[in-house]
């Protein structure tokens, strides 16, 4: 089984000025994906709280990636739309999702962590407090089943599907027929 990892490491100037580390990574592996996501914490003085805004922001976007192709199958039939229009709105709904995820998570660490009396109102104020930014590839290897009946498993192979996606490299493993 194929593995990955990530790690994350505190600069010097952050341990010489006891700062926390602002970045986050995180790594999954599942049937047929493997995830990586880096959130880098905003370093500004107003955002306060980015070493926990960019451990949220990765842990809600892996819970939104794992989510989303989970059905691997339905996955590479979203992808089989020619349309670009609507392969974009398929990723602004994922990408929508992971933000609204982390909203609500920042929101909830923010009212748990601060006493009531010295909490902010605006929640547009609350979520830059926890400011980072977000990275978050899928690699997919996968193949949708209209090229399961030309795959050569014994040499390196590009294939072209008539869903216009495309295959190149060598399987290792037997796909179901």
């Amino acid at each position: 089984m194929k593995q990955v990892f990530n790690h994350t490491v505190i600069g010097n100037s952050h341990i010489t000025n006891d700062i926390p580390c602002q970045d986050y990574s995180g790594s999954c592996a599942g049937k047929g994906y493997d995830i990586a996501v880096v959130a880098d914490g905003h370093g500004a003085i107003e955002c306060l709280k980015s070493d926990v805004g960019s451990r949220l922001a990765v842990e809600c976007a892996i819970e939104c990636l794992k989510e989303f192709v989970a059905d691997i199958d339905n996955f590479g039939e979203a992808f089989k739309i020619r349309n670009s229009t609507q392969q974009k709105n398929i990723l602004r709904c994922l990408t929508t999702s992971i933000v609204a995820k982390w909203h609500e998570k920042v929101v909830s660490n923010y009212k748990e962590d601060t006493p009531e009396d010295e909490q902010l109102t605006d929640e547009r104020q609350i979520v830059h407090l926890y400011g980072t930014t977000l990275i978050g590839p899928v690699s997919l290897f996968y193949l949708p089943p209209c090229m399961w009946n030309s795959l050569n498993t014994t040499r390196r192979t590009m294939l072209k599907c008539p869903c216009g996606l495309v295959y190149v490299g060598k399987t290792t493993r037997p796909l179901k027929t």
